[in-house]
């Protein structure tokens, strides 16, 4: 049936799996003599021919397999010579002009080694008779070529000059002691070795260097792009360390001779000594050429990358500019006056690298995380008075958050993006109430604590949404998630809180608008998004009171009617999401 559908791609190796597991007495038997004549037949059919009729590789995997099976021991030797199994058998062949499987190319080469593991063992010993060498006798099998194929690149003379070099040297060698041919190699190695790390010290350094060097003068333009000067000097770098071949031939040429005197015996004829000089430096410069010619574009490019990546991390990332002015500011160097002030982004205020004279000991971004994250953990947890920050504590903080931001030299995106998002939820949890701020007072002359949640406490609180505020107008205002200020949680929590906490909020606001890191008309337009939440009424009610006692916001009949439009019902907080 798969032959007639022309599916045996897929059932004969399954087939044959199913058939190699059969003991001496399977074969005698009828329901087995049909199938191994009916795959006798069909193996007798294939041949392995470029036929559009069936794909190659799976034509080659049904002849594989099937003549795996005919190999095995259980399967009779005389399967081939008589006509018992192929009697009981009938020959099918498929429809003609259907698409089966067979015509699909479903078999490639590795799946093809994996159905077959024996092909690859022989593909081993096929290549190592090609090499010479057979790891089963334990020799090497020596195989005369007569002749060999000249390169194709290389002009006749070259090639008939450097062939004639080699079978004079191969006439020295023998007529000289074996000894002199392992000291030549040695020496020709270990020369062609170090030259290579030579010119990896030496020259690529200077290079990596000289780089810097035009990264660092074209970083000080005002229209300067880091990707497009990467890419620039990296193709400048490249293009000069090709002067390490004709570095490393010379290298080779000086001690080559050296290494070679003191190895051989001081009785050597002058003319051998300099004829095994030349033939070292000429094997040395051979393997360092050979090397670096292969591998010196990629080194620099590594070293240069590396290089790059520590510049930029210290320096920051200047602003993009026209690519048109990337190869002037390559080419000319240009040094324009060192600003008093750090670079800054074109269109925005965000900082992109550290100030001058920056020391870069400030807090690593990863310790202040964690401090942030312990002082939230305290706000949403179970906790004791002692655990509760003090105003000078949290001012300490949020000096040291900007101390961290400030220095680029340990800061990439994502730890800036967390610092940002911490400092909102922070300034969330203070302006509700939820982390309250410990007061330290005397009591009768005894030192005692007192924990205030907000009233009375409107001055340091005050203090403190001046610091963070400060801190938020530094960066870029599209960076920080201010927008969490403006949450149904957060709305939820200031509402439900007192008096003093609603001040707070409003206060913030406020800053935030003056110091021009909001517009009113984005204030308001967080508003409208919060018409759909439901919110306590007496809550809103209070709010809108307050709020018109503070004059936060100018259009207050625009903020007003917003309030209004909200929705309003008595759910209590769980409610509202």
């Amino acid at each position: 049936n798969s032959i007639r559908r022309k599916r045996t791609i897929l059932t004969v190796p399954w087939l044959v799996e199913f058939l190699s597991m059969l003991d001496f007495i399977g074969p005698l038997l009828l329901c087995y003599r049909t199938t191994l004549g009916s795959l006798l037949l069909l193996y007798r059919k294939l041949q392995l021919n470029r036929s559009e009729e069936m794909c190659y590789l799976n034509k080659l995997l049904l002849v594989s397999v099937l003549g795996w099976l005919f190999q095995i021991p259980v399967i009779p030797e005389d399967i081939f010579l008589t006509c018992e199994f192929t009697a009981v058998a009938r020959e099918e062949d498929g429809v003609t002009g259907s698409a089966g499987l067979d015509c699909i190319p479903l078999v490639d080469q590795r799946l093809l080694y994996t159905c077959c593991p024996f092909l690859g063992e022989f593909r081993k010993l096929l290549a190592a008779f090609v090499s010479g060498s057979t790891a089963r006798s334990g020799g090497i099998i020596r195989k005369i070529t007569p002749t060999s194929a000249e390169l194709k690149d290389m002009p006749t003379a070259m090639r008939s000059q450097q062939k004639l070099q080699v079978d004079l040297e191969q006439a020295f060698f023998h007529n000289q002691p074996p000894s002199l041919r392992r000291t030549v190699e040695f020496v020709a190695e270990r020369v062609g070795s170090n030259a290579v790390k030579h010119m990896k010290a030496t020259l690529v350094r200077e290079l990596v260097e000289r780089g810097e060097k035009m990264l660092r003068d074209g970083l000080e333009s005002p229209n300067s792009n880091a990707s497009m000067l990467n890419e620039s000097i990296c193709a400048r770098l490249c293009e000069a360390g090709l002067e390490a071949l004709a570095k490393a031939t010379k290298y080779c040429n000086e001690k080559s001779p050296e290494a070679i005197r003191v190895l051989l015996p001081d009785e050597t004829t002058p003319t051998v000594l300099t004829t095994s000089e030349n033939i070292t430096k000429r094997l040395a410069a051979e393997k360092a050429c050979g090397w670096l010619s292969a591998n010196i574009t990629a080194l620099v490019r590594r070293e240069w990358r590396s290089k790059y990546d520590r510049v930029i991390k210290v320096l920051g990332s200047p602003a993009a500019a026209d690519p048109a002015d990337v190869d002037g500011v390559v080419a000319e160097l240009v040094h324009p006056e060192e600003s008093t002030t750090p670079k800054k982004k074109q269109g925005s205020e965000r900082v992109m690298c550290c100030p001058p004279h920056c020391k870069h000991n400030s807090p690593l971004p990863s310790d202040i995380l964690i401090e942030i994250k312990e002082l939230l953990s305290v706000a949403v947890g179970p906790r004791t008075d002692d655990e509760l920050p003090t105003s000078s504590h949290l001012r300490t903080l949020i000096h040291r958050v900007g101390d961290t931001l400030t220095c680029r030299k340990f800061l990439t995106s994502t730890s800036e993006q967390m610092l940002l998002n911490c400092t909102v939820l922070l300034a969330c949890k203070l302006v509700s109430g939820e982390l309250p701020v410990r007061c330290l007072s005397l009591r009768s002359g005894h030192g005692g604590v007192v924990v205030n949640s907000g009233s009375g406490s409107k001055p340091p609180m005050s203090e403190l949404l001046e610091q963070l505020a400060e801190l938020w107008g530094r960066d870029c205002r599209l960076s920080s998630p201010l927008h969490q200020l403006f949450t149904p949680l957060t709305i939820t929590a200031v509402l439900k809180a007192g008096n003093a906490e609603r001040a707070n909020y409003l206060l913030l606001v406020r800053k935030l608008v003056d110091k021009g890191i909001w517009s009113e008309e984005e204030v308001i337009s967080h508003w409208i998004k919060l018409t759909d939440s439901t919110l306590p009424a007496e809550l809103i009610e209070n709010f809108q009171l307050q709020s018109k006692g503070e004059k936060v916001f100018p259009p207050l009949s625009e903020m007003q009617k917003c309030i209004d439009t909200m929705q309003i019902s008595h759910q209590t907080l769980e409610g509202a999401t």
